[in-house]
């Protein structure tokens, strides 16, 4: 499998428990044993990824990606329970809680 880095390839802007939001952990090499982004997917009125990168601590967002983006960050790394009623914008939040998911995982968080 090629390596991608789904923090690189997301475009820079600010802008449950359900299959309907799922999760991430994810790495620029699988199988590295090391983390760098949390990928939230959210289908539910529309499609969204949001990419929280867990080094930096910064959020990307893909509004309404295609259907070749949203499968390709869909099969990416490993999925982590998705907490409900967090605010996807709560990047705080997702960043601790991805580096906390990689911890109790054994996974490093470094790119």
């Amino acid at each position: 499998m090629s390596s991608f880095d789904p923090w690189l390839t997301a475009p820079v802007g600010r802008s449950s428990n359900s299959e309907k939001k799922v999760a991430r952990l994810a790495g620029k090499e699988p199988g590295s044993g090391k983390v760098h982004v949390l990928i939230k997917l959210h289908d539910w009125a529309a499609r969204a990824i949001y990419i929280y990168n867990l080094v930096s601590g910064e959020m990307r967002h893909i509004s309404q990606p295609s259907d070749e983006v949203w499968d390709q960050y869909r099969q990416l790394g490993i999925v982590v329970p998705h907490p409900r009623g967090i605010q996807a914008r709560n990047v705080t939040y997702w960043v601790n809680y991805g580096q906390q998911e990689a911890k109790r995982r054994g996974l490093k968080v470094e790119e």
